[in-house]
């Protein structure tokens, strides 16, 4: 992600060198703005080349996709 974020960015309200780890939901790595009309939609193209060339389990999602998770289940949304 650090192809199209700034990674020394700080949000309000969290305090410098906390950690983001998740809630381990997903097993992949989620490529957001995938071909949409976004301002950082080339950035993510480099962002998707990357995680193709090194075989790391992705999904792409364009403006408005949404994936939905309950229990086990899993559901794709897509616009």
């Amino acid at each position: 992600m650090e192809l199209v974020d700034d990674v020394h960015a700080q949000a309000d309200g969290y305090q410098p060198g906390e950690e983001w780890g998740g809630l381990e939901l997903i097993d992949f790595h989620p490529i957001v703005h995938f071909r949409s009309e976004h301002g950082e939609s080339t950035k993510v193209e480099r962002e998707y080349d990357f995680v193709v060339a090194n075989k790391i389990p992705h999904e792409t999602f364009r403006d408005g996709d949404v994936y939905c998770v309950r229990g086990d289940d899993r559901a794709f949304l897509r616009k």
